[in-house]
């Protein structure tokens, strides 16, 4: 029996001391385990928060690129209006020059016509001056002959500038 005590009171030390460690281990445990959880709930709240920045940011930045693409989308429509109106207003210029140049040619036309049939009429007058001369003198055949071959050359040059003008007028 004292064998029996001695194993049992040996077994009970031994059981106490095992306790005392497991107690030790568990405090250890629970100590260890809520650092670990309020180290956890920190880094949950610090990536929460850290989240929560970086969409705030990408926000942002998105506004701005919106705010960025709606002033540009806004000042190339501006641009577009401008080149519109400056078009409009150069065709309609054009389009006036070229009505106010037209007259101009017809004008000049129609006198280069009339002075034409002016030419055409002194052809005539000369024709009869130099039938006359011919009747009646010499000395005034040479000078005829001479306003003659001037006539002709003027008549030679009007009409190449009848054509010039016909060639102007086509294009």
């Amino acid at each position: 029996e004292d064998g029996l005590v001695t194993a049992i009171s040996f077994l009970r030390e031994r059981l106490f001391d095992h306790s005392s460690a497991l107690g030790r281990f568990w405090t250890l445990h629970d100590a260890n385990a809520e650092t670990a959880i309020l180290t956890l709930e920190s880094n949950v709240e610090s990536s929460k928060t850290k989240i929560n920045q970086m969409i705030e940011s990408a926000n942002e930045t998105l506004r701005a690129v919106k705010c960025s693409q709606k002033e540009t989308r806004q000042s190339q429509s501006e641009l577009i209006s401008a080149w519109e109106v400056s078009s409009i207003e150069s065709s309609q210029n054009i389009n006036s020059t070229a009505d106010a140049r037209l007259k101009a040619v017809n004008e000049s036309l129609a006198v280069f016509n009339t002075e034409m049939s002016h030419i055409d009429q002194i052809d005539d007058i000369l024709s009869s001056q130099n039938a006359f001369i011919a009747n009646f003198g010499d000395e005034h055949k040479s000078e005829l002959d001479n306003q003659h071959m001037e006539l002709e050359e003027l008549k030679n040059i009007q009409e190449n500038d009848r054509s010039t003008v016909e060639v102007l007028r086509e294009s």
